[in-house]
C-alpha cells in the first residue's frame, strides 16, 4: 500500500495527481487529510498507524508530512520524503492576510503548467485565512514548525537511511540544494536525493510524474531486498 502525508498547508489534492499515475498498478493507495492542528505530530502518528503499519508499505510525505512518516511506529518498505522540513527560517508560514497570495504564489515555479493550480492554489489561501483567523493556530503554527524540524535529529532518518528517498525542488528555498545534500551525506549516507530543476517547495503539484516514478522505483528496489 501506498500512504501519502500532505504538509500544513496541503491537503490529499496535493497528491492527486501522483496517485492517478499510480492506480494502473494495483496497489491500494491511501490519502487521509490531516489535521496537524488539533494534534502534535506524535499524536497524529498513532492516529494514522494503524493503515500504514505494514512492512510492504511506501510511506511519501510531503514538508511537514515527512517528520510525521517518520514517527509512525512502522518499518515501511521505504520511505519518499518530498521537500523536507529543513530550513524554516526561510519562506516561513506568513503571519498576515497581505502576505497569503505572495507567500502561496513563491511555492510553485511552474505556474501555468500545473494541473487543476487554481484550485489548488485557492485550497492553499483559503487554509491560510483560516489559521490566521485565530491566535491560537498562529501558536500551534508555529510550535508545529519547531516540531517538524526535530525530523533533523530524528535517530529513525539514521535506521532507515537505506529506505528513504529525498525528492527536493532546486528552487525550494526552505531547502538549499547543497546545504542539504552535505546534511543527507553526513547524517544519513545512506539515503538516497533528487534535485528536481525548476520546481520549488509543492513537489507532488509540480512534477507528479518524477514523484511517481521514484515510487514506483523504490517499492520495486525493495521488495527484491
Amino acid at each position: 500500500m501506498f500512504h501519502f502525508l500532505h504538509g500544513l498547508i496541503g491537503s490529499p489534492l496535493h497528491f492527486q495527481q501522483v496517485m492517478r499515475q499510480l492506480r494502473p498498478s494495483g496497489v491500494a493507495l491511501c490519502a487521509p487529510t490531516l489535521d496537524y492542528l488539533s494534534h502534535d505530530l506524535l499524536s497524529l502518528a498513532r492516529k494514522v498507524a494503524g493503515d500504514a503499519n505494514s512492512s510492504s508499505a511506501v510511506i511519501v510525505g510531503n514538508s511537514i508530512g515527512c517528520q510525521l512518516a517518520l514517527q509512525l511506529p512502522t518499518k515501511a518498505r521505504a520511505y519518499v520524503l518530498t521537500a523536507p522540513p529543513f530550513d524554516y527560517s526561510r519562506g516561513s508560514v506568513p503571519l498576515r492576510r497581505a502576505q497569503i497570495e505572495p507567500w502561496v504564489d513563491d511555492l510553485y515555479q511552474g505556474k501555468g503548467h500545473i494541473t487543476d493550480e487554481a484550485e489548488i492554489r485557492a485550497e492553499a489561501c483559503t487554509q491560510l485565512a483560516q489559521l490566521l483567523a485565530n491566535r491560537h493556530n498562529i501558536g500551534r503554527i508555529r510550535s508545529l514548525k519547531a516540531q517538524s524540524q526535530d525530523f533533523l535529529s530524528n535517530p529513525k532518518l539514521k535506521q532507515a537511511q537505506a529506505r528513504i528517498h529525498f525528492v527536493i525542488g532546486e528552487d525550494d528555498y526552505t531547502t538549499p540544494v547543497d546545504a542539504f545534500r552535505a546534511f543527507v551525506a553526513e547524517n544519513a549516507p545512506g539515503a538516497r536525493v533528487t534535485v528536481i530543476p525548476n520546481c520549488g517547495h509543492a513537489v507532488p503539484v509540480e512534477r507528479p510524474d518524477v514523484v511517481a516514478k521514484i515510487i514506483r522505483e523504490e517499492a520495486c528496489l525493495h521488495a527484491e531486498a
